[in-house]
């Protein structure tokens, strides 16, 4: 009986299986009715999706003649290339995707894969670099035939300290030769980087607006004229002077930099576009509220920083005296006609308590129709109808519990 039991059960699999291949192929003849140009500009979207196990244009192939014709026909579909693929199946993604750009990905120690990838340079669009110390010699045949990058995210593994300080400051002069590069980020383990490296070998990267970089002093050897965007997460004391040498204006500035302190002063003075600013690890936050502060007494020759400012993220304000220096910056701002809307986020860690009583006494005076209403999940909500402005608190658990913007800016429609 087990025996039959066991053949039954695969003969239902197999009906299951048939009937799925017959209702996927009652689709083909709906596919036969579209252009080519139309069917290929399909193919190419499903090829975004990089969580296949096996990539499209081989899944494609095994459609049909047509389908398998058509994805042989558009380069672009094998333009995405994994160093793990096998060799045969590499060879093939880098033939049939001329001249289009490459999407690379040079991972773990496959040494050989990566030095036919590292030939094929000069057709890099976008690369990720995720490799060990052993492979990154290789790169060095890649100096000055990347003149197609765009895109180049690099992540090391913590044993890249085991290289010279010096080297990998010295091997920074590769991204020279980037120059359309237009964002990069450098991930990696903190090292020291020598104070005597000469100025000469600052690099210039023209095309850069975004900037990733965990280990600040990495800006010391860099020049971003277009820099307008920049995620950093220790050594911020580093982006002022970056800043003076390249003559950028800072949109966006995110900071996870625990020892900021006094130093974004200069950085908020240095950048009168700002748009954006999130501080995730600053304990000292009254430097930054104290500075946006616009003066009661401010004559019509004042001109506030940051003024273009309309969204602040704050996390952990938890203290008396820390939530007051926020309200008196968010009134401040919102009552001079020169200031942005501004919208203010407050995250706190789980566990820790807002002072939202304190908070909930923002008042918003541009006009009188404000209204205050009380609810079982957020205990304050404040709503300034005619401006949209709103501040309101919910469960530490779910990250953000305060809020003070417009409608548009913090996500929530006000009806």
């Amino acid at each position: 009986m087990a025996m039959l039991e066991g053949i039954l059960e695969e003969l239902r699999k197999m009906r299951k299986a048939a009937i799925e291949n017959l209702c996927l192929r009652s689709y083909i003849r709906y596919i036969r009715c579209l252009p080519d140009d139309v069917l290929g500009e399909i193919f190419s979207h499903a090829a975004r999706d990089t969580q296949r196990s096996q990539p499209i244009p081989w899944i494609l192939g095994n459609v049909c003649r047509r389908c398998r014709a058509l994805s042989v026909s558009h380069p672009a579909l094998w333009s995405n290339i994994e160093s793990g693929l096998p060799s045969r199946i590499r060879t093939a993604h880098l033939e049939r995707s001329k001249p289009h750009g490459l999407t690379v990905h040079l991972k773990y120690h496959n040494i050989e894969a990566v030095s036919h990838l590292v030939d094929c340079s000069s057709r890099w669009d976008t690369v990720n670099l995720d490799m060990g110390i052993d492979i990154l010699p290789i790169l060095d045949r890649a100096h000055g035939r990347v003149p197609m990058l765009r895109e180049l995210t690099y992540t090391a593994y913590p044993n890249i300290t085991r290289l010279h300080q010096e080297a990998i400051v010295h091997n920074l002069h590769q991204l020279a030769a980037a120059c359309n590069l237009v964002e990069l980020s450098l991930v990696s383990s903190p090292f020291s980087v020598p104070r005597d490296a000469p100025r000469s070998s600052d690099i210039e990267l023209p095309c850069i607006h975004a900037l990733c970089v965990v280990y600040g002093e990495f800006l010391d050897f860099l020049v971003l004229p277009g820099l307008e965007d920049i995620c950093i997460s220790d050594g911020t004391k580093c982006l002022h002077p970056l800043i003076g040498r390249s003559s950028c204006f800072l949109r966006r500035f995110t900071s996870e930099d625990y020892a900021v302190g006094s130093n974004i002063i200069p950085i908020l003075d240095r950048s009168p576009r700002l748009l954006e600013l999130r501080l995730g690890q600053f304990p000292e936050i009254a430097y930054v509220t104290t500075h946006l502060t616009i003066p009661a007494n401010f004559d019509t020759n004042f001109r506030p920083p940051c003024p273009e400012l309309r969204s602040i993220s704050l996390c952990n304000i938890i203290k008396d005296h820390e939530c007051s220096s926020v309200i008196e910056m968010v009134e401040s701002r919102i009552e001079n006609p020169i200031c942005s809307a501004l919208a203010l986020s407050v995250f706190q860690r789980r566990g820790s308590v807002l002072k939202g009583r304190m908070l909930s006494g923002v008042s918003v005076r541009r006009d009188s129709c404000i209204g205050q209403r009380r609810t079982r999940e957020r205990p304050d909500h404040l709503v300034h109808r005619s401006d949209m402005y709103m501040l309101e608190y919910g469960d530490a658990s779910e990250g953000v519990v305060g809020g003070i913007g417009s409608g548009e800016s913090s996500g929530r429609k006000l009806n």
